[in-house]
């Protein structure tokens, strides 16, 4: 808890949590100019507990090379990172009636 992380290699498999303060009235850790290599982010309820995740509360990366791993977050970073759930900050699209079966 509240490492800092500077041009490091994490090399997975398995499945982090970043970019994540362990109390409110904490700074946001430093999440900059890492590098991405077969990674998956997964934004989750910041509610729910993992079982099978590493949470790295308070810790900055900086410059680090990340490997085989699904990283989660609890909010959406850039959009331009390989995101394997929807932006829950979007609207949701109204569900059309008509594509429901009868009887629904």
């Amino acid at each position: 808890m509240g490492k800092k992380f500077i041009n490091c290699e994490i090399v997975g498999p398995g499945n982090i949590v970043v970019a994540v303060r362990s109390e409110v009235t904490r700074p946001f850790p430093d999440f900059s100019g890492n590098t991405f290599h077969d990674v998956d982010c997964i934004e989750i309820n910041p509610a729910m507990v993992s079982n099978t995740a590493i949470y790295f509360f308070d810790c900055s990366f900086s410059d680090c090379n990340f490997y085989q791993l699904n990283l989660l977050f609890f909010g959406r970073l850039p959009t331009d990172w390989h995101w394997m759930t929807p932006d829950y900050a979007q609207p949701k699209l109204i569900e059309d009636k008509a594509d429901k079966p009868t009887g629904e």
